[in-house]
């Protein structure tokens, strides 16, 4: 509800550029600037928060959803984003580079979340590492380079639930073709560590697939 006018300048800590400077503004550089247009909720302001400590490697003294950022874990620290329910309230709908996950039934009690990051700038495909027996030489299957860290904690008030995990092919610059069918083409991939192979999970998540537009969706992961 601010009344700014044209172009205003901004200031960290103090006035600045007007009469009326109190000599306390920020005068460094800054690395990223986030603004809102209202106040967040606890559950934004907590996978902000989350975001925040992953992207610049600072430790959460609370509130830390999301081990995907770790030495051990693989560094998954980039675009880290998720859904989560605290205080009655919940957020349900993420993007990451790509990714995008909703909630269908799992954000029931609060202490819910699921925030997912990945550690791979580069948007490409890959054959290395796909799931046994799928043959390379004759159908060329391939998988996205980029894969994600999924951290899932699970209050035990209402346990279960699932969630629609989506691949925006344009959102991740993987550009043209669009994807086409057969449905049975696109797979859902899993591996429990940041490296090794993936195995096919699609029928066992439970998920049925769709293609809109320039993206694969995979609806109703357990």
């Amino acid at each position: 509800a601010l009344n700014l006018p044209a172009n205003p300048p901004l200031s960290v800590g103090g006035y600045s550029n007007r009469s009326g400077s109190n000599g306390l503004e920020f005068t460094g550089p800054l690395s990223e600037m986030i603004f809102f247009g209202t106040a967040l909720p606890d559950v934004e302001r907590i996978l902000v928060d989350n975001y925040l400590s992953a992207r610049y490697g600072v430790a959460m003294t609370a509130n830390d959803r999301y081990d995907g950022d770790t030495f051990a874990n693989g560094e998954f620290d980039l675009g880290v984003a998720g859904i989560g329910r605290t205080g009655g309230v919940s957020h349900t709908q993420a993007h990451s580079d790509g990714m995008i996950v909703v909630n269908r039934t799992f954000l029931q009690s609060d202490g819910d979340w699921l925030l997912f990051g990945h550690n791979v700038a580069t948007s490409e495909n890959t054959q290395d590492d796909i799931p046994a027996g799928w043959d390379k030489l004759t159908h060329n299957p391939q998988r996205w380079l980029r894969s994600f860290y999924i951290d899932v904690t699970d209050d035990s008030t209402v346990s279960g639930g699932s969630v629609d995990i989506i691949f925006d092919l344009s959102e991740a610059s993987m550009g043209a073709p669009l994807p086409a069918g057969p449905l049975s083409n696109y797979r859902l991939l899993k591996r429990s560590g940041a490296t090794g192979e993936f195995t096919d999970i699609t029928a066992a998540s439970g998920a049925s697939v769709v293609i809109i537009g320039d993206q694969i969706q995979f609806l109703g992961v357990d």
